[in-house]
């Protein structure tokens, strides 16, 4: 049977007619694990020490680290700069590219004409 709009409306009213309440017992685990998780919440937070008052580079570092995501995405960035100062430094000649790898010339060689539109008409 294909499936047209009326025949999604009514499959979806159908959908919207079940009522999807938890069972009493699923409550009564979600409320205890609910409960037990806050008691040890409590008792983390009056074990913890004090945090220091005075200037940490530690949590300054941490702090920051949270703004932007944690490790991952710090590291990530880190290594886009390394690139990207890599790569600013050669610039664009491609010869400087293959040199430090060991080639004396490059094995890939362009010739491009002045003109780009021209690049369009050629097979």
């Amino acid at each position: 049977m294909p499936m047209n709009d009326d025949r999604l409306e009514d499959l979806l009213g159908d959908l919207r007619r079940i009522e999807a309440t938890p069972s009493d017992a699923l409550t009564a685990k979600l409320i205890a694990d609910a409960r037990r998780e806050a008691e040890l919440l409590a008792t983390v937070r009056s074990t913890t020490v004090e945090s220091p008052t005075g200037f940490s580079l530690r949590i300054l570092i941490e702090d920051l680290l949270g703004l932007i995501g944690g490790w991952r995405p710090a590291l990530g960035m880190a290594a886009s700069l390394c690139c990207g100062i890599w790569l600013g430094a050669v610039g664009s000649d491609l010869t400087m590219l293959l040199s430090g790898i060991g080639l004396d010339r490059p094995a890939v060689t362009f010739d491009l004409p002045e003109n780009p539109i021209q690049l369009l008409g050629t097979p």
